[in-house]
């Protein structure tokens, strides 16, 4: 039986096949912990916001597609401290100290946290895009 032909790496110029050591997600994406979220610090920010936020804190209206479009506040639990207005990178950048401090920090579903780092990020952590 014939077997299909290898593909290129998708990345342009590239002329490695896939999976492409170089070009690959899991080649070029750091752990969590080399990101800086591991240890009692980051753990005990997100406790304590995600105590002090126990509901999805999402700006826009809500589009959750269990209870439909159009509500006023997410009633959805939250389960993911999101870093809000600014990112941890920027954060970093601009020179504070402690980045996962709470009053940096909002609670967040998981799926509207999804959808506010895709909106608000498009390429994601790879910055090709």
């Amino acid at each position: 039986m014939p077997t299909r032909p290898r593909s290129h790496c998708s990345r342009p110029g590239c002329r490695n096949f896939k999976p492409c050591q170089l070009h690959s997600a899991d080649a070029q994406r750091p752990t969590a912990a080399e990101r800086g979220y591991n240890g009692k610090r980051w753990s005990s920010a997100r406790r304590s916001t995600l105590k002090r936020d126990p509901f999805c804190m999402c700006t826009e209206e809500c589009t959750c597609d269990w209870f439909g479009a159009g509500l006023l506040r997410c009633p959805l639990i939250s389960n993911v401290a999101d870093h809000y207005p600014d990112s941890r990178k920027d954060l970093i950048a601009r020179g504070e100290l402690d980045p996962d401090h709470p009053r940096f920090l909002r609670g967040l579903n998981r799926s509207c946290h999804s959808r506010e780092t895709n909106r608000l990020q498009p390429g994601g952590w790879n910055d090709r895009i």
